[in-house]
């Protein structure tokens, strides 16, 4: 569902980027998320009710209004404090030097309006889906963050980007390397380098990366098994997506249909 990427600006296509859009769903009474890891950020707005976000050594409440910005890799549960509550929510890929304020007090009515498009952009799926995906959270990034547009501008460049493009083009193909170095004419060793520097990992990282998050959709929305996502997603066998799913998000997939529900 990430596969299409806009031709005439790959680059800028890349980053910000919603993974998962959720508006206005209902938490049951004291109902709770993890321990999880994920490995991607994660906005979520409160409508109505009081949550908390248990980290080590640190508990944050969040009421309604306030926006909270849960980090990649940060192991953590997220709990409804109340009977009922209502909340939003984005998972998403920022600019990798980018920062939000941990609770952000919303005051623009805006906000909320932008996670419900981004939701409803997200769901029903079209042949621009992700280019507006990209543009509604752009959107939304503009209106939390006090430096406005220049402070989203990407940081990515256009080699690294169409790298990055090829990688969710053939997420299910074995893009190694050796692989991109031929299709782009770069040594293994530069490819590496550049990952590394412009991006804080490695290709095959980004691939696991990519695979998984695919799996995780399919688990949750389709109710597929393991073995099943593992076959669609180009990963070996169950194992291999088991142990690369669990360093991604902390957690096995056999877990998913436990604390997800499908959207």
């Amino acid at each position: 569902m990430y596969e299409r990427i806009m031709e005439n600006d790959k680059t800028d296509s890349i980053i910000p980027r919603a993974n998962i859009a959720n508006y206005r769903l209902i938490a049951k009474p004291f109902e709770f998320w993890g321990p999880r890891t994920i490995p991607d950020t994660e906005l979520i707005l409160v409508h109505t009710g009081i949550f908390a976000l248990e980290l080590i050594g640190q508990t944050i409440q969040v009421e309604e209004g306030h926006l909270l910005v849960i980090l990649p890799g940060e192991r953590h549960c997220f709990r409804n404090l109340k009977e009922s509550g209502i909340i939003s929510c984005i998972h998403c890929d920022l600019p990798p030097k980018e920062t939000l304020p941990r609770v952000h007090p919303v005051s623009d009515p805006e906000i909320a309006e932008t996670f419900r498009r981004c939701a409803e952009a997200f769901l029903h799926p079209s042949l621009s889906r992700n280019e507006l995906l990209h543009v509604i959270l752009r959107e939304l990034l503009i209106r939390l963050h006090p430096d406005g547009l220049a402070a989203f501008s990407p940081s990515v460049s256009e080699r690294v980007a169409e790298m990055v493009c090829y990688i969710r083009e053939h997420v299910n193909e074995p893009v190694t390397r050796s692989v991109l170095a031929k299709r782009f004419h770069i040594s293994p060793q530069h490819i590496n380098h550049l990952f590394k520097t412009e991006l804080g990992t490695s290709p095959t990282a980004l691939l696991h990366l990519e695979r998984a998050k695919r799996a995780f959709l399919l688990i949750q929305n389709e109710r597929r098994s393991v073995k099943e996502a593992a076959e669609r997603t180009g990963f070996c066998d169950a194992y291999h997506l088991s142990k690369v799913f669990k360093k991604v998000y902390g957690f096995p997939p056999g877990r998913i249909t436990r604390f997800f529900k499908p959207q």
